[in-house]
């Protein structure tokens, strides 16, 4: 979680960007072609970094 903000993986092929205070989802990334296993944001490039297995990442840029 980073401030208000919340990034989910799921078995649907999806990353989500939420809103914790609001509760709503702000973005749904649809870029693997299986489920999502891990998640994470980087501070410095403003991205989320995806990953479907240990070997497979792929990073998605926010756009404020």
């Amino acid at each position: 979680m980073v401030g208000d903000t919340l990034i989910t993986g799921s078995d649907d092929w999806t990353a989500r960007v939420w809103s914790v205070s609001r509760g709503t989802c702000d973005a749904v990334l649809a870029c693997h072609a299986g489920p999502i296993l891990c998640v994470e944001y980087s501070m410095s490039d403003r991205g989320i970094i995806t990953g479907k297995y240990l070997l497979l990442c792929l990073c998605c840029d926010l756009i404020a």
